[in-house]
């Protein structure tokens, strides 16, 4: 059912004009309008299908396979601005998901990992602790092998541990190094210009 749903979705964002990173903001209304309009005929299903629950965990997954690919693709570095508007965007997404549906982390931590970025930390040590981060986030929400062997039982109820903080915007991670390399530049760009400026008094 959820694939059949989705089918429409994976058909335009796959096509030529919506699957660019500039377009990733345009992805999370179709998911939206799909859950309004569909709310009162979903009711026919018993609600311990959860289908507008499963249907959301399946959208950020292929949501996720599609960026991976149009980041993997890219031909020169992707612009910053465009990076982290679509990191914002999910960002964003994945908290309204996780506000709505319950379950994971009530921190903000990708949001957190951002903030940590902006303040100018170490890059490389930003970075590692940005991954180790998101390593631990998605063991929350993969699971043991044990339970996918079991039909993600632990995934079948809202609340019941599914985490989608992180479900998305983790595939942003590896790309973020263009945004530290810009900081780190005009970090160095700045702090020339100061020297240059700085008039320096000779005590007589």
């Amino acid at each position: 059912f959820c694939s059949r749903e989705l089918t429409s979705y994976r058909q335009i964002f796959e096509g030529a004009e919506l699957a660019k990173l500039d377009k990733t903001e345009r992805r999370y209304p179709w998911i939206k309008r799909r859950l309004r309009t569909n709310e009162e005929v979903w009711k026919i299903f018993p609600p311990s299908w959860h289908v507008a629950y499963l249907l959301c965990i399946q959208f950020c997954k292929l949501t996720r396979a599609q960026l991976v690919e149009i980041l993997d693709n890219l031909r020169e570095k992707p612009d910053v601005g465009t990076l982290l508007l679509a990191l914002q965007r999910t960002l964003e997404f994945e908290e309204e998901l996780a506000e709505k549906f319950g379950g994971g982390t009530c921190n903000r931590e990708i949001g957190s990992d951002m903030e940590e970025i902006d303040k100018g930390q170490n890059n490389s040590q930003t970075l590692s602790d940005i991954r180790r981060k998101y390593e631990k986030k998605l063991g929350a929400h993969q699971g043991s092998g044990n339970e996918e062997k079991d039909g993600h039982k632990d995934l079948l109820v809202p609340g019941a541990g599914f985490n989608f903080r992180g479900i998305i915007s983790s595939c942003f991670e590896p790309h973020l190094t263009v945004y530290v390399e810009l900081e780190g530049k005009t970090l160095m760009e700045n702090l020339e210009k100061l020297v240059q400026e700085e008039t320096w008094d000779i005590e007589e």
